[in-house]
């Protein structure tokens, strides 16, 4: 049996630590200043990559790259097209932050309730995706500086690079077929 499975660029940040254009034309600065944002520092970030790990593991989201940062997540993940996204990131949401409060006593939310999801179009656009995940901590180095970023740890990179496959091995590794354009979907 084939299904066919499409590639996800999912981005997610924490809990008050962002605002929408839209919403920031109502809201004061000093309101936004006050938002109490979640932010985590290194060793908090690598309790959130173990965290994510396994709920990768415990909810089988074949996973091509994610990085964890201060103030949000990126992933990439391959999903059948029968299964629902945004339950299966609810899942994982919901499994890395109920396991990040009980091993750190942390109180509260830990991630914003919604998340901005990104459908991969071609291998072009697979490639880009994956190296922007990947190297999405360089991008930040300025802002937060390589003391408070996990990413930059060779062990904290190797964890993540054992949790994750290539794309064409997650193609490989069922019967599943990937689609390049949204004309093969019609």
């Amino acid at each position: 049996m084939t299904s066919t499975i499409d590639f996800w660029m999912i981005t997610w940040v924490n809990h008050n630590c962002r605002v929408s254009k839209r919403m920031s034309s109502y809201l004061s600065e000093e309101f936004i200043n006050e938002l109490n944002c979640v932010i985590f520092n290194k060793e908090d970030q690598k309790v959130i990559v173990r965290n994510l790990i396994e709920g990768i593991r415990r909810y089988h989201i074949l996973t091509v790259a994610f990085n964890v940062l201060p103030d949000h997540v990126h992933m990439l993940i391959a999903l059948e097209r029968d299964k629902d996204l945004s339950v299966v990131i609810g899942n994982l949401k919901g499994y890395s932050s109920t396991r990040f409060r009980k091993l750190s006593g942390f109180k509260g939310k830990i991630w914003a309730q919604k998340f901005n999801r990104r459908l991969i179009k071609d291998d072009r656009h697979l490639n880009l995706a994956t190296a922007y995940i990947q190297n999405n901590h360089y991008k930040h180095l300025g802002r937060w500086g390589k003391n408070m970023l996990c990413a930059f740890d060779p062990d904290v990179r190797d964890m993540i690079d054992k949790a994750c496959m290539g794309p064409r091995e997650i193609i490989l590794k069922g019967t599943m077929s990937v689609s390049k354009t949204e004309e093969e979907r019609r």
